[in-house]
């Protein structure tokens, strides 16, 4: 795990001798950073094992015109979901932006690209609405994700205040100081909260979707059954 992480003040770890309690920031990299995509990843399948089977198989038939339909409560629906897309582009950019600056360092990446495979399985199911709600309550494990990201990012944070933002640790002289690293960390949980943020709106306006569906149902069935 060491050689993922080269010319850092301090080995592996676990427990920094310089920011204690604080994991070093080789152990941020390597295991902390990467436990939430880990643990996200792992609770797909399980979710979608204890979706129920007539959930699983059910087809619903495509959604009518209705007042719920409109251009107006489309243009809002896309909105928001041009913005869920924007937050998870972000973080992938700023994600980006410190594998990059770490490599150029020479300090190495850690396990940090692995975060992507969190950033594309939030957006694949955010986009299939669950694969096509296959995956009941997938919402609240991206939301857990979501929140672990912010979580860690500001124990990160805190970790690198630690090394001290001018002084012998905090690169000053180099290409990625420890100054530009807090920044690129604040922008990075700054829109994990914002992606909480998004994931809820978006399942809040699904929600409401469906009802209205389900009302539209109710209206077509009364009818029927008053004009026979």
């Amino acid at each position: 795990m060491a050689a993922l992480c080269t010319n850092r003040p301090e080995g592996f770890g676990p427990v920094s001798t310089i920011t204690s309690p604080l994991p070093t920031q080789c152990f941020f990299d390597t295991v902390v950073v990467p436990l939430p995509t880990w643990l996200y990843l792992l609770s797909i399948p399980a979710l979608w094992a204890l979706t129920p089977r007539r959930s699983r198989d059910s087809r619903r038939r495509p959604p009518r015109a209705s007042w719920a339909s409109t251009w107006r409560a489309q243009w809002k629906r896309l909105a928001l979901f041009a913005a869920y897309y924007f937050v998870v582009g972000v973080l992938a950019l700023m994600q980006s932006v410190e594998v990059v600056s770490l490599a150029k360092a020479r300090l190495g990446v850690g396990l940090l690209p692995f975060a992507y495979a969190g950033l594309l399985a939030a957006a694949a199911l955010q986009a299939t609405d669950g694969a096509f709600r296959r995956v009941r309550g997938y919402w609240a494990a991206s939301s857990a994700f979501w929140v672990a990201g912010a979580a860690v990012t500001g124990l990160k944070i805190a970790g690198v205040v630690g090394l001290g933002l001018t002084g012998p640790l905090a690169r000053e002289d180099g290409p990625y100081g420890t100054r530009h690293q807090f920044t690129d960390l604040v922008i990075l949980g700054a829109f994990y909260v914002l992606a909480i943020v998004a994931e809820v709106g978006v399942v809040v306006v699904r929600r409401r979707g469906r009802s209205s569906e389900v009302d539209d149902d109710v209206v077509e069935l009364r009818s029927e059954f008053d004009w026979k």
